[in-house]
């Protein structure tokens, strides 16, 4: 009976973890979606304040405030159209490396995409999100240029 019960929690821990993934996923999607209309209040719902950026080789940067990256992000948005003729971004491949029931470790690859449709540069990375007050969103994440070429990334010039 002991080995029943072990088993009964093991299932439940697993369940909760699917749980939680499930909903840091959809945020990562629903951030993705946002950002590439600029919905402000899309960005900035699936986002947890202070938001820590880390680009290859870079420093890691602490964004303090929801302001903060509306005005970093119109800046970048706009560097991207000007030099990359930057459209959307696509999230090509997601994969929840590990899970707790406040904390989600998401692996990443995106696509930035021009006006032609061709993706001009590849970037993966890990996001971690996290769970705040009853909210699952973006708190972490640490990218890198897998090929092409990409002025910004995680929200940093490279």
């Amino acid at each position: 009976q002991i080995a029943w019960h072990c088993n009964f929690i093991q299932r439940l821990i697993e369940e909760y973890r699917m749980s939680a993934s499930d909903e840091a996923v959809e945020s990562l999607n629903t951030f993705i979606v946002s950002f590439n209309r600029r919905d402000k209040d899309g960005i900035l719902s699936n986002l947890h304040f202070p938001l820590y950026t880390h680009s290859d080789g870079g420093e890691p940067v602490k964004i303090e405030s929801a302001d903060a990256f509306w005005h970093a992000s119109a800046q970048q948005v706009e560097e991207m159209r000007r030099l990359e003729d930057w459209v959307e971004t696509t999230l090509d491949y997601s994969q929840v490396l590990d899970a707790t029931e406040n904390t989600v470790w998401i692996q990443i690859e995106i696509s930035r995409r021009n006006s032609s449709g061709e993706a001009y540069g590849v970037a993966r990375g890990i996001w971690i999100f996290t769970k705040v007050e009853e909210k699952w969103a973006l708190k972490i994440r640490s990218m890198f240029q897998k090929s092409g070429e990409i002025s910004y990334l995680a929200g940093q010039k490279v």
